[in-house]
C-alpha cells in the first residue's frame, strides 16, 4: 500500500512534511528543536540518545517540560548505551 503523504522527513535543507493528520515525520534533533512549538505531535521518539551533543542535551532538557504541559504526549528515548 502506498503511503502518499503520511510519512515525511526533514533533513537539513530537504523538507518534505507529511500530511497534517495521522502522519510520521522523521527528522534530526537539530530539525526537531525549532519545530517543537508548532509540531502538535502525540509521540516523540528520540533515537541515539547516547550520542551526546548540544541539540540532544537541549531536547532531553525540554521534553520533561513538554510532558508536563501536554497530558497526551508520549516520549520514547532509545539508546544503545545509557549512562
Amino acid at each position: 500500500k502506498m503511503v502518499h503523504g503520511s510519512v515525511g522527513h526533514v533533513v537539513r535543507w530537504d523538507e518534505r512534511p507529511p500530511r497534517p493528520w495521522g502522519s510520521i515525520c522523521f527528522c534530526t534533533v537539530g530539525a526537531l528543536l525549532p519545530r517543537l512549538a508548532r509540531l502538535g505531535a502525540s509521540h516523540i521518539i528520540v533515537d541515539e540518545a547516547h550520542t551526546r551533543d548540544v541539540h540532544t542535551d537541549l531536547l532531553l532538557t525540554v521534553l520533561p517540560k513538554l510532558l508536563r504541559a501536554s497530558e497526551h504526549l508520549r516520549v520514547i528515548v532509545m539508546s544503545a548505551t545509557f549512562d
